[in-house]
């Protein structure tokens, strides 16, 4: 599965590219009755030649295109790993162009220290090789699109482009071994064209200067948000505001869903309830979980039991199964290390902590660093929901809250590609999942400057709009 954002001319940029290239490749191969294609098979010196000079203009002008066209898209699937689909072509297009004008001009250059070159008939000689060049990237993109072998790909082209380059410079040691030309001469001809270019696109190949080719319409294309998560009930939602504001269509679909352990995994942990004088509830969905074992367990829970919740939230939510009473429960600001120093001064209790399978280590870790005697007990598990109605739905950002919904994405989707598609996520270990599937983390929460995801959001989208 892919969530792309599809602009409109680079729908399916990859298939049009290959079509144009096999479209050139065929109508120069008839044009000189099959001849060209012989010559590529051999190799041979003279064979190429032959079939070099039987080509036309036109199929000298299309082949020289094709090789364009073949950098284009290789330069591009390249790319789009790391910026944005349409940054990534337009960027590979002008390579391309530039190396176009440097192999096409570079004798040119050198004309300027050798008067004497035949500049017209090494030229020549050198399209035998682009040409050449440009049918093998044909091949090498065909491997790269349908197998994904990046690493073999781009030795593979690097060692034909060195080939190539190697080629036209022993084409050219005669002209200047013939006339007596200074090595000094060639050596700077080869820094000043191929060297120095080399370099400095290897050092800024990361920078942000590839979104300036970008127009900020394409950039900025974020039209519609998948949130992980179940619709909220009624219509006041701050993502409610942040679509109006933008005018952005936002969904809702939880990637993941809770189910109750049975009976009979409870009773294999060996917990006693009655034990325990205090819950720790770092949620809703735990809150109705222990509740619900201790209705499947026929405990009933005393009045004197007390609560500690992880937001004030979820301390209101103890309404639905108990009477509210301050001297009873007492919550945090959403974190628990805040909620552990509430639990600080009820060092005497003895807590339970209900828990999914996934329960975060940060949550046991902080408690016993505050030495909490506090038992861990697993009562729901998170699995993951069923996307499949989703395979052919493309979002440009997809937002999500826990591990669960990452693992959940490729469990759905295990083929899933970034690409351009922007991805926030709520809280560490949501981060550090994100990255650890080797995704692009565009959106992270909370922030110094937006404590809220909407927030984290709205920020992204508003720096994005001052590029």
């Amino acid at each position: 599965m892919e969530f792309v954002n599809k602009a409109p001319f680079v729908e399916n940029w990859v298939l049009l590219f290959l079509m144009i290239q096999f479209i050139i490749i065929g109508s120069a191969n008839l044009r000189t009755q099959g001849r060209f294609l012989y010559s590529l098979v051999y190799l041979g010196k003279s064979v190429s030649f032959r079939a070099r000079n039987e080509l036309d203009r036109i199929s000298s002008v299309l082949l020289h295109i094709n090789t364009l066209i073949g950098f284009a898209l290789f330069g591009s699937l390249m790319l789009c790993e790391n910026f944005y689909l349409n940054t990534a072509l337009i960027s590979a297009i002008v390579f391309s162009i530039l190396i176009y004008l440097i192999w096409h001009l570079d004798y040119l250059f050198l004309k300027l220290f050798i008067s004497s070159l035949d500049v017209k008939s090494l030229q020549r000689k050198g399209n035998v090789a682009w040409i050449i060049l440009g049918v093998f990237t044909l091949g090498l993109n065909l491997l790269l699109i349908f197998q994904n072998t990046i690493l073999l790909v781009s030795w593979a082209l690097g060692v034909l482009s060195f080939l190539a380059l190697f080629y036209r410079i022993i084409r050219l040691l005669p002209e200047l071994t013939g006339r007596q030309i200074s090595w000094v001469y060639f050596i700077l001809y080869l820094c000043t064209v191929y060297v120095i270019p080399s370099v400095l696109l290897s050092k800024y190949y990361e920078s942000q200067w590839l979104e300036i080719l970008t127009p900020q319409s394409w950039v900025l294309a974020i039209k519609s948000i998948l949130i992980s998560q179940p619709k909220p009930e009624g219509d006041k939602s701050p993502y409610y505001d942040l679509r109006d504001k933008y005018n952005i269509k936002v969904d809702f679909r939880s990637f993941i869903k809770v189910e109750g352990v049975d009976g009979k995994d409870f009773r294999a942990q060996k917990v006693n309830l009655s034990e325990h004088t205090a819950i720790i509830l770092t949620s809703k969905i735990a809150a109705d979980h222990f509740f619900r074992i201790a209705e499947d367990a026929r405990f009933e829970v005393p009045e004197s039991m007390k609560y500690f919740c992880i937001s004030e939230a979820v301390a209101k939510y103890l309404q639905k199964f108990i009477p509210y009473r301050k001297r009873k429960i007492f919550f945090g600001q959403q974190t628990i290390d805040q909620l552990a120093e509430v639990m600080k001064k009820h060092k005497n209790e003895k807590y339970l902590l209900p828990c999914t399978d996934i329960l975060r280590d940060s949550i046991p870790e902080t408690l016993t660093q505050h030495r909490v005697n506090f038992t861990k007990v697993v009562l729901y598990r998170t699995v993951a929901a069923d996307l499949s109605d989703l395979e052919n739905v493309y979002y440009d950002m997809l937002v999500f809250f826990s591990p669960g919904g990452i693992e959940s994405l490729f469990k759905n989707f295990p083929d899933f590609k970034q690409n351009n598609t922007v991805i926030a996520a709520y809280g560490e270990s949501t981060a550090n999942a994100v990255l650890k599937n080797n995704l692009r983390l565009d959106v992270a929460a909370p922030h110094p400057k937006a404590p809220s995801m909407v927030g984290a959001i709205e920020l992204f989208i508003k720096e994005k709009l001052k590029k």
